[in-house]
């Protein structure tokens, strides 16, 4: 946005940096930071329930990131009626308490509200078609499409990849990791399973499975939270992503399919939100059953299913930061001139 011209500022967590020419409002030091007693004290804090001016609605968020929020909103408050529009990205909206029409709420997880937030024009957006009429249906409110950006350009287009298969995601049952090594164990391909095992995943339990798993397994190497490098190095070189989902969980987007297909790397995945709005048939395979996986990932491996890097690279760039932000800045600008939903 500010490459396109706008004065931009962002809040973000203490000790975060901005890029050159975005203003920053630095709040409380981010979650993973926390030592676990003011984790767990927040935790404690983390009620569900907020009020304004006589109307209630309910915030979900986990492990204390609500009371987390609250306290970073103290930050920012005062200076939110400063500017033209506001993009709250932040799980419980607390900018929807000050009395500010202009502020569009960007929804990053599956349902954030048991009830609309309590404004004639809340302006709510999901990351993805499927998320936005899952919201639309729940909060009987119009929901709209944000594609999240993904920076193409740090990942690098290989051709020659190798035999393994790749799990990068958040270590979490949802996420289906425990399918993933299902899917290993039935094909007896070489995997990597890679993702964040941090204090952000509420289950430590599940994190300990999946290692054990792993080291029992014959196929599969463990390798959890790794630093940007790492994880693109897998991406360019892995032959393909395999995405999975467990437990009625909907993937409302899923940045590391587009990180994928940026590296030339196809993805097959369980049908979801994200993937459905992402893939194409040049580009990977949606599947319905995790046997149907097993199936596309045995087909990859042997060579029966052949994917272009050019046509995955091709496909990650319509969610690139330019892209989506070209159509971004036209629903703030339209926003600004009085537009509501």
């Amino acid at each position: 946005m500010a490459e396109a011209g706008h004065a931009v500022t962002i809040v973000a967590a203490k000790g975060s940096r901005a890029p050159s020419g975005v203003a920053l409002i630095e709040g409380p030091p981010s979650w993973d930071s926390l030592p676990p007693e003011q984790q767990q004290a927040y935790g404690r804090s983390d009620g569900v329930e907020r009020e304004f001016q006589g109307q209630k609605w309910i915030g979900r968020t986990y492990n204390g990131w609500r009371a987390h929020e609250q306290a970073a909103f103290d930050f920012y408050r005062d200076s939110i009626p400063d500017y033209d529009v506001v993009l709250d990205m932040s799980w419980s909206k607390w900018s929807y308490t000050v009395k500010k029409d202009e502020i569009i709420g960007l929804c990053h997880s599956i349902q954030p509200y048991q009830t609309p937030p309590p404004r004639e024009y809340p302006m709510l957006c999901g990351v993805s078609r499927g998320h936005a009429r899952f919201l639309t249906q729940r909060m009987q409110r119009p929901v709209r499409v944000v594609w999240n950006p993904v920076n193409v350009e740090e990942f690098t287009v290989t051709k020659d990849k190798s035999e393994w298969a790749l799990s990068l995601n958040r270590i979490m049952a949802t996420k289906g990791i425990h399918l993933f090594l299902d899917v290993v164990d039935k094909v007896k391909c070489k995997a990597n399973v890679v993702g964040d095992d941090s204090t952000l995943v509420p289950d430590q339990g599940y994190v300990q499975f999946i290692k054990e798993r792993c080291k029992k397994s014959a196929y599969a190497s463990y390798y959890g939270l790794v630093d940007d490098k790492t994880r693109n190095d897998f991406l360019a070189q892995d032959k393909v992503l395999v995405c999975m989902k467990d437990a009625g969980y909907e993937e409302i987007f899923g940045l590391n399919v587009v990180e994928s297909l940026a590296s030339g790397t196809p993805v097959i995945a369980l049908r979801t939100w994200g993937a459905d709005d992402i893939l194409s048939p040049e580009t990977g395979v949606l599947c319905n059953t995790v046997d149907e996986v097993s199936d596309a990932v045995a087909k990859t491996m042997d060579g029966t299913l052949k994917f272009d890097a050019k046509a995955c690279r091709a496909r990650a760039e319509v969610f690139s930061r330019k892209m989506v932000t070209n159509g971004l800045n036209q629903m703030l600008e339209s926003v600004k001139r009085g537009s509501r939903w």
